[in-house]
């Protein structure tokens, strides 16, 4: 619950800045936005800004992106709600990371 509350503003500023105008418009902003979400991450293990263990969560947040952006799509499609899919983004993202983190 802590993770996905303090990831809960970035998400909201997230989806309020790529949700906008129609479906096919939102579903292409969203999926530039994860990214370049990507992208930076790629970019600070290559400069070793990050600590390298995180490389090995790239490829399942690749999987988890796809997936929140098929949920996105839809959810944006039927009500148009970016809070929702920002509060689902935040919630998923802390239970993955509170389920790979190990715990000593």
């Amino acid at each position: 619950l802590v993770v996905a509350a303090l990831a809960l503003p970035f998400f909201a500023a997230f989806e309020a800045l790529v949700r906008r105008g129609s479906l096919w418009a939102s579903i292409g902003w969203g999926v530039l936005g994860r990214v370049v979400l990507l992208a930076a991450l790629v970019v600070g293990l290559a400069l070793s800004v990050l600590p390298r263990v995180l490389g090995l969560v790239v490829p399942l947040l690749v999987l988890q992106y796809v997936v929140l952006e098929i949920f996105a799509a839809a959810c944006y499609r039927r009500g148009r709600n970016p809070a929702v899919i920002a509060v689902v983004d935040a919630v998923f993202l802390g239970w993955v990371a509170t389920t790979l983190t190990p715990v000593s």
